[in-house]
């Protein structure tokens, strides 16, 4: 159940399983490993999986219907970065600038848990 839930929502989320390798620190085929061949990860690794993918270990291992998010998602600020045109300072933003604005925000929402843990 774990496997196929987490594939489910990744692939909603347009997670690659390398992103979410690199997001939670693991391999990639350590990703696949736990869609595909029924690996469970450490509760660790599962508390980061389940902040990324803004659901509960319970719904990943099939012990609950629903996901419950545990806050809200920055796609909609990720694609406003990426797609708006916008300036800065009176500049207009250059679309490399706005792919690192936009990763900025991914690493500082995704790596904000560990930061408060002092990892």
């Amino acid at each position: 159940m774990l496997g196929s839930r987490l594939k489910e929502l990744r692939i909603k989320q347009r997670i690659s399983q390398q992103k979410l390798a690199d997001l939670i620190g693991v391999n990639r085929t350590t990703i696949g490993k736990y869609e595909l061949k029924n690996v469970r990860p450490s509760y660790e690794v599962l508390e980061r999986i389940c902040r990324i993918l803004n659901t509960t270990p319970e719904y990943l291992s099939g012990s609950a219907s629903s996901y419950p998010l545990h806050k809200e998602n920055p796609p909609e600020l990720i694609n406003f970065i990426r797609e708006a045109d916008y300036t800065l300072y009176g500049s207009p933003i250059s679309q490399k600038d706005k792919r690192h604005l936009s990763k900025i925000i991914e690493i500082l929402y995704y790596d904000n848990d560990n930061r408060e843990k002092g990892e």
